[in-house]
């Protein structure tokens, strides 16, 4: 079968070796999309700290103010129907599959035990979150595990200010730019270097069709384009409500290592990942602002505060740039993976927000089983749940 993967991104490479290597004809189509999400992300691969509660009133209001935190919403976001629409289901859902994301994250983290070992992928093993008050740790391991680590156990680790955290000893970290290159450099797909115009079903198969000219003609298309998703949909009259959540990595040099496990500031929205002994990644931020690159200081003088504070060795480490990326989010914070309803041989898989990483592996194995016609390893409501037939009836 003769299969076009539309996307470059962690979603769109991973897809690719696994259909490439259950032998199907694996035609790749990239294009250098600014603000890949796939690069600006701290790497932590996780199950146990997937579930991110959608904020209170009050945290909405502040980040509408201007407030400093994580948390931006622009003002063309509530001027705008679908914007409006869009927060609303946000906040009526707040999150509530954590039952869906965890079930999705054990899977693939599964999955990414022997991918990494194939790739030759570096990792770093056990993952903290860091709770400025210990009550918040202790409540986060009754529902849902993990073991407890109190602050002179979590300052060893190189982390002030935190009266305690939670450690998950199986999960993992790598560097999102060398699982990346690993992912390229292992296909030996057809690579076509070009933007996607248009998509739409031909007879039995469906056309591509590329900005450079000319097009392809495949048996089945999955479209992984991320937050870009949305304006090939557009053109095949289908509506995902698909929000850019902007977000931001740093990559920052320091003569060693400047804590001694990949953690998750949850106070803050922050992720300090140490990937290799002198290059630390700081992500941060949920921004709802439309595809805008640029970064006010008061943002990024936030930002430094707080790594300040709370991570004194970087305090001298050396900025060696950054990276914008714009997740994928559904209202429902869920992804959106399988065929397009009334769209035969037309397959989605975006929509994973700040999951895109810790998603991948489950991500390209239901679009697997799914052109294979198998059973995938997960439980049939999991799969029905991130169908895109929940936004399209």
């Amino acid at each position: 079968m003769k299969v076009g993967v539309l996307g470059c991104g962690v979603i769109g490479l991973t897809t690719a070796y696994f259909l490439e290597s259950r032998g199907f004809d694996v035609n790749l189509v990239c294009s250098d999309l600014p603000g890949s999400s796939s690069k600006a992300n701290g790497g932590i691969i996780t199950v146990s700290f997937t579930p991110t509660p959608w904020p209170g009133l009050a945290s909405i209001l502040k980040a509408l103010m201007g407030f400093g935190g994580p948390l931006a919403i622009g003002p063309r976001e509530l001027l705008s129907v679908t914007g409006l629409r869009w927060l609303l289901g946000a906040y009526k859902a707040r999150g509530g599959r954590v039952d869906v994301i965890k079930a999705l994250a054990s899977r693939s983290l599964q999955l990414y035990k022997e991918l990494l070992g194939r790739l030759n992928v570096r990792y770093l093993q056990g993952v903290i979150a860091l709770y400025s008050r210990s009550e918040s740790a202790e409540a986060h391991v009754r529902l849902h595990g993990g073991r407890l680590a109190y602050r002179d156990e979590v300052e060893a680790l190189g982390f002030k200010g935190f009266e305690a955290g939670v450690v998950a000893e199986d999960e993992v970290a790598v560097d999102p730019l060398e699982l990346l290159r690993a992912l390229r450099s292992t296909l030996t797909s057809r690579v076509l270097e070009d933007t996607v115009v248009n998509v739409k079903p031909v007879g039995d198969g469906v056309e591509v069709t590329l900005e450079k000219g000319g097009s392809l003609r495949l048996d089945s298309v999955i479209v992984a384009l991320g937050a870009w998703s949305s304006g090939i949909l557009e053109e095949l009259n289908v509506r995902i409500p698909l929000k850019p959540a902007r977000g931001l990595a740093l990559r920052l040099r320091a003569p060693k290592p400047p804590v001694a496990m990949p953690a998750i500031l949850e106070d803050y929205g922050v992720v300090v990942s140490p990937v290799r002994e002198y290059l630390t990644i700081v992500s941060s931020f949920f921004e709802l602002k439309g595809f805008t690159l640029g970064w006010s200081e008061g943002r990024l003088k936030w930002l430094k505060s707080v790594l300040s504070e709370h991570v004194p060795a970087l305090r001298d480490a050396r900025f060696e740039g950054y990276q914008t990326g714009f997740r994928p989010c559904t209202p429902d914070m869920l992804p959106v993976v399988g065929e397009l309803p009334g769209s035969k041989n037309i397959y989605l898989a975006t929509g994973h927000c700040r999951l895109g990483v810790t998603l991948a592996p489950v991500t390209a194995e239901l679009i697997l089983s799914r052109l294979q016609g198998v059973k995938p390893e997960l439980p049939v409501d999991v799969v029905e749940i991130v169908s895109p037939r929940r936004f399209i009836g």
